[in-house]
């Protein structure tokens, strides 16, 4: 990638908690608990607002000016933010940093609108895969727990112990 020097997948779940997948180092980390800490950032607005974010030069960054202290005193000199996907209120934003101010051009926000559209779908696919192994994992605990009261109370497996018996329809307690 053009002026890159590393990168990360930026997640905010709920429209609050933003957290780093896939970061090649600990600038990205770092950079992604300094957008929650002051709730701005090129991340945030690109994932909020659907958009490309390029900050040539943090040091001289305006829009979040807290932050762009911040991210320019932890290594982040520059910075380019493609959002990937909203789903939800969660969002996803592909973040690039530089350690040189400017190495970010129109090549790298083409290029990088390329590989987060690639991205975009391998994660997606990615998380319907694990949400597919919790489905699975859940069903299996919830199996194993009929099994357990099943053999607690003793019945056979065709008729529900008392203890997950419903009243019929149109009963009354006395």
């Amino acid at each position: 990638m053009p002026g890159a020097d590393e990168g990360s997948v930026s997640v905010v779940l709920g429209r609050k908690n933003v957290g780093s997948r896939g970061a090649s180092g600990h600038l990205p980390e770092r950079i992604d608990a300094l957008q929650m800490e002051t709730g701005e950032g090129p991340c945030l607005e690109a994932a909020y607002e659907h958009r490309t974010v390029r900050v040539p030069d943090m040091a001289a960054e305006e829009r979040w000016p807290l932050f762009a202290q911040r991210a320019t005193e932890a290594g982040a000199k520059g910075m380019l933010s493609i959002q990937l996907w909203v789903e939800g209120d969660d969002l996803g934003a592909l973040n690039l940093y530089s350690y040189e101010a400017n190495a970010f051009t129109d090549e790298s926000e083409n290029v990088g609108l390329l590989v987060a559209s690639h991205a975009a779908v391998a994660f997606a696919e990615a998380e319907k895969t694990q949400q597919l192994h919790a489905a699975v994992d859940s069903r299996d605990v919830i199996g194993q727990a009929k099994g357990i009261l099943m053999e607690g109370t003793r019945s056979p497996g065709t008729r529900r112990s008392s203890c997950c018996r419903w009243p019929a329809s149109g009963a009354t307690s006395s």
